[in-house]
């Protein structure tokens, strides 16, 4: 496994030097380096690792193949080689979602084949079944190997954090939907109230972050930052779940159950981070933002424990906004208010009481329509 670690280490030591791209291809040719070969090389790895039956080494190969990979379209000039590939880079992506689903169960899984054959009957000739069940064991993970895979995953996100200062995959938009879950699944990991929302500018910066849910929150900047064409995909796959207090496996909870905390704490980080995104000041990122809080006001489950939530947090969220677009809610509730679905006119009645309070003194709106 040295050989595809030493080239991975070479391959993103030229891709943080932004005018080193013909020098590594020099080197590469060098080398007897096919940059396609070593593409196909990295696939062998990734799909190694993903077999359903291997062993914790295998799985360590598969990491390595997808840091391989990230790594080659890291490099300056990787797109003039054909290096990116939408399926090959989603392959990736589920590989790290594999070592991210071991390191939460804490616990590796390996699926064996069984033959069940038939015994005789009075009634009926014996015959043989061929016929095979999956049947899955689990092997826990010990403290070593847990510990080798966290820092064997965060040297891919290290690859990751580069490459998606490429802008490589804004026309795939698969790849996008599969980037933003793996971040969304990755924050899973270790989220808290001390979780980062900030962004990071130096990978150096980045390789500083101890927690998976700040590299994530990290990692979200980046995909933003970088002409991913991603706003929608972020804010619809990462953020508005957590604004609708929805379970992390997206779902609503229970009748008999209320979100707990750490739904709080994730509302409340995703609020900080939408500020943060704010003062960027993209239109088109800002106007997203609205389309979201709309979308919001049409998915909120028709409870009262989750209107009252989920209008408060609507409410906060529109305090970053300028007052045209605040404007253009107001306009929208209006709407709603009229809405045929009886959720959706029942969340317009929760939220005008809090918005009219924070917002009734601005000239523009026509309040006295909220009381009809």
């Amino acid at each position: 496994m040295n050989g595809p670690l030493h080239v991975c280490f070479r391959l993103l030591f030229y891709a943080e030097k932004a005018n080193s791209s013909t020098e590594i291809w020099h080197e590469m040719i060098g080398r007897n380096f096919d940059a396609k070969k070593l593409c196909v090389f990295a696939w062998y790895l990734i799909e190694r690792g993903q077999q359903p039956d291997v062993g914790f080494d295998d799985r360590k190969v598969g990491l390595v193949g997808s840091r391989l990979y990230i790594s080659l379209c890291c490099l300056s000039g990787a797109q003039a080689f054909n290096i990116f590939n939408d399926y090959l880079f989603q392959s990736a992506l589920e590989e790290l979602r594999l070592i991210r689903r071991l390191l939460s169960n804490n616990q590796l899984s390996t699926t064996h084949n069984r033959i069940e054959i038939s015994t005789k009957s009075k009634n009926k000739k014996p015959f043989r079944n061929n016929s095979r069940t999956k049947q899955t064991d689990f092997e826990q993970l010990t403290l070593e190997d847990a510990t080798e895979l966290r820092y064997m995953l965060c040297d891919v996100l290290d690859s990751l954090f580069v490459f998606l200062n490429r802008g490589l995959i804004s026309s795939t938009q698969q790849s996008l939907v599969s980037l933003a879950i793996f971040l969304q699944q990755l924050m899973q990991l270790d989220f808290s109230e001390k979780s980062s929302v900030l962004s990071c500018k130096q990978i150096s910066d980045f390789q500083r972050l101890k927690a998976f849910s700040d590299r994530s929150f990290a990692l979200m900047h980046r995909f933003l930052d970088n002409r991913h064409a991603a706003p929608g995909v972020v804010y619809g796959r990462i953020v508005m779940p957590r604004l609708l207090f929805w379970t992390l496996e997206n779902t609503v909870f229970p009748t008999n159950a209320h979100p707990p905390k750490l739904m709080t704490t994730y509302k409340e980080a995703m609020h900080n981070f939408i500020r943060i995104r704010m003062q960027k000041g993209s239109d088109e990122e800002i106007f997203t933002i609205l389309l979201l809080l709309q979308n919001v006001c049409f998915r909120c489950p028709d409870r009262s424990d989750y209107r009252a939530k989920v209008a408060g947090s609507v409410v906060e969220i529109l305090a970053y906004l300028s007052p045209r677009y605040i404007r253009d809610f107001a306009a929208f509730l209006l709407l709603t208010s009229a809405n045929s679905k009886v959720a959706v006119r029942g969340f317009s009645v929760e939220i005008a009481v809090p918005f009219i309070k924070q917002y009734g003194k601005l000239p523009a709106f026509d309040l006295a329509k909220f009381s009809k």
